[in-house]
């Protein structure tokens, strides 16, 4: 009997805790449900703002187009005529220009012979001697003096 009792009670005490587990696994299915929900909702609201966004810069940069396209007619042949003329000045001058070639007598040059120094690829720094530091140097100094004095001379006046 006792022995009986006993199993009962165990077999009651399983049920209940398979219970309790049952819950606590729909509880938890239930956050992860809502929470996914949320985040979905997130992701779309991005999505679309981006999508607006993005819509709202392309209508701009249409609007820009469009202004620029329209640009007036006038504009446009003042334009054109303003071309052309540059257009027969430039070419006037080359024609000119021509002309003087043509006429004129050319001196040739004579070869200069002897060392011709050949460069090579890699072109190598100027060295900078003892006596370009020490100038340098010296004329930092001296500027350096000449600032001091002059900040002097301000705060003089300034008392």
């Amino acid at each position: 009997m006792k022995k009986k009792n006993k199993q009962e009670e165990e077999r009651k005490q399983e049920e209940q805790e398979k219970k309790k587990n049952k819950e606590k696994k729909k509880k938890k299915d239930k956050k992860e449900k809502k929470n996914k929900k949320g985040k979905e909702k997130k992701k779309n609201k991005r999505r679309k703002k981006k999508e607006k966004n993005k819509k709202k810069k392309n209508q701009k940069k249409n609007k820009a187009r469009r202004i620029r396209r329209n640009k007036t007619k006038e504009k446009q042949e003042e334009d054109k005529e303003e071309q052309k003329k540059k257009n027969k000045k430039k070419r006037r001058r080359q024609r000119r220009k021509r002309k003087r070639r043509r006429t004129r007598t050319r001196k040739k040059k004579k070869k200069k012979k002897g060392k011709r120094r050949r460069r090579t690829g890699t072109r190598r720094r100027k060295k900078i001697t003892r006596r370009t530091q020490t100038r340098t140097r010296r004329t930092k100094r001296r500027k350096q003096k000449e600032e001091q004095e002059e900040e002097q001379q301000q705060n003089k006046k300034k008392k």
